[in-house]
């Protein structure tokens, strides 16, 4: 029989829980890369990669549907708590120019960029949610 990569995810604990809901149906699986993405969690982005989690060929059908709210995108709407707005968007911040000179360093070093992560910010009252 053929193992076939049902989904890749960044987070050891949801790769487990994920595994854990498998097992419990009697689909059997395992993990791959967890020793790599728990060490490097930067080169993710990069290679495009994560824990991987394999079943078997004939259970994917069933795995699948075990796991479908993991592969259906939620469309989540944010509130400011601040001004009640829903007008929010995902920026970088408010530090824009320490940002762009610590990802100069880590280009011209060639080092990963860490976690330089967007963030939610009200468009109305311009507060950090």
């Amino acid at each position: 029989m053929k193992t076939i990569n049902l989904i890749s995810v960044d987070d050891p604990a949801e790769a487990h829980l994920i595994k854990g809901k498998l097992m419990n149906a009697g689909i059997d699986c395992f993990l791959t890369n967890e020793n790599m993405t728990t060490l490097a969690p930067h080169h993710n982005l990069f290679l495009n990669s994560g824990i991987q989690i394999m079943v078997m060929e004939n259970d994917l059908a069933e795995a699948l549907k075990l796991i479908k709210d993991k592969l259906e995108p939620q469309q989540e709407t944010y509130t400011c708590p601040n001004c009640g707005s829903q007008n929010i968007a995902l920026r970088f911040g408010k530090r824009k120019s320490w940002k762009i000179f610590y990802i100069f360093i880590a280009i011209m070093a060639a080092m990963p960029l860490g976690n330089l992560k967007p963030k939610y910010y009200c468009n109305d009252c311009n507060s950090e949610i």
